[in-house]
Parts: C-alpha cells; structure tokens; sequence
C-alpha cells in the first residue's frame, strides 16, 4: 500500500499530514503557508513525490448551514489541480477538525500561551490535518 496525503486548508496556513504504508497511522507533516491555489498545489505535488504518496485526502469545512465556505472552494480548486497532474484526490468533512486539534493541546496540558503559539505556528493545522487524515483511514475500514 502506499501513503496517504492530508490538507487542513486555511487562508494563511495549510496543516499536512501522512499516514504510514500500512495506513493505519496518521501523523502531522509539516505546514505550508497558502500563497494560492496555483503555488500550494505544486507544494503539495512535490510533497507527494518526496513522500512517495499516491492520493491527497482534502478537508473541506462546511458552514453551520451545510453550505460551502470560501475556504472550501480554495480546497476544491486545489484538488483539481493536483488531480490534474495525475495526484488521485478524496474530500473528506473537516468538521470542527481544528477544535479537536486544541483538544488535543488541552489534553496534552498546554498553557493558553502555548496553545496561541500553537495557533500561530501551523501545529494546529497540522494536527488537524492528522485529524482529517485518521478520519478518512478509519472510514475505509469500517
């Protein structure tokens, strides 16, 4: 089997995660600032290739009214494009993804102050996009 990709999109920062071979395991990669659609989908195609990935799982966030966000949209085009360069792309709910990842951080004991140097950082996009990863996983195995 081959990894697994994961994006939390934001406007500012994109959290990246892979799983392992096996897909079993999902862990936080790295963070991407989000210069647009065109610059972080060639980012992303580069982290496929140095990860010997075959397929991107895309968290897209829906709004309380189950309509798409703006940031969903950006997602979207995202996926085509890496789709376009033969990268097999899946969209997986994102869903308060980004609260469990500070649930995480309270978990974990972080002060407040580290959890704003968290925020700041990308560590919370990134452990989001473990989140959305682990959820796409699971749901292939049930």
């Amino acid at each position: 089997m081959s990894r697994l990709l994961a994006l939390d999109v934001g406007f500012r920062h994109v959290g990246v995660a892979v799983s392992d071979e096996t897909r079993i395991l999902a862990s936080p990669l790295t963070t991407l600032a989000n210069h647009g659609v065109r610059s972080l989908s060639v980012a992303v195609a580069s982290l496929c290739h140095k990860h010997s990935v075959t397929a991107v799982v895309i968290g897209v966030p829906e709004d309380s009214a189950g309509r798409e966000t703006p940031v969903a949209r950006m997602a979207r085009d995202v996926g085509h494009r890496l789709a376009g360069r033969g990268i097999a792309v899946a969209w997986e709910d994102e869903t308060l993804s980004s609260r469990e990842a500070e649930e995480l951080l309270d978990a974990r004991g972080a002060s407040s102050a580290r959890k704003r140097r968290a925020r700041g950082s990308g560590e919370v996009d990134r452990l989001a996009a473990a989140i959305i990863l682990e959820r796409h996983m699971r749901r292939a195995i049930d």
